[in-house]
């Protein structure tokens, strides 16, 4: 049988971050980057991933065979990395797009498979900076609030 006595001292950190102003503020950033929803042309954002990652060493394809969920890969680095971008459809006009880093050993096994959620807010920046904007403000203001209410609990 498995003990939960130790279970409330695991979620501290989370409480803590949650309730600290700047925990709070990146909490909120990180739930509206992570579903975000494009408004802008596909084609652009495309060119910005692309500027975004060859910034970092990687370069993705000038036209992709297929764009719109779809992997679009980047080559292998010297040192076993690469990204996939990944253009989801939310309707005829709107789509999501995830950047994910995968890092392989010599023998060609994957061991890492992460969705890059920073270089996501930077294209969110870069393709549409007064929606990102307004999330920063949001963010900014949820976490006044969380201030304010915690020193209203002193």
């Amino acid at each position: 049988m498995t003990s939960t006595r130790f279970i409330p001292f695991l979620l501290l950190p989370l409480l803590a971050c949650e309730t600290s102003p700047e925990g709070a503020r990146q909490n909120k950033i990180t739930s509206e980057k992570e579903a975000f929803v494009y408004q802008v042309p596909a084609a652009r954002t495309y060119q910005l991933v692309r500027e975004l990652l060859a910034e970092q060493g990687h370069q993705l394809p000038a036209v992709p065979a297929r764009m719109m969920d779809a992997d679009i890969a980047s080559e292998w680095s010297k040192d076993g990395h690469r990204f996939i971008v990944r253009f989801i459809t939310v309707d005829e006009d709107h789509y999501m797009v995830h950047i994910i880093g995968l890092g392989r050993h010599d023998d060609g096994t994957i061991y890492s498979r992460l969705r890059w959620t920073e270089y996501e807010w930077e294209l969110i920046q870069r393709a549409e900076p007064a929606r990102a904007l307004d999330i920063a403000r949001a963010a900014g203001q949820y976490a006044d609030d969380i201030h304010k209410r915690n020193a209203r609990r002193r």
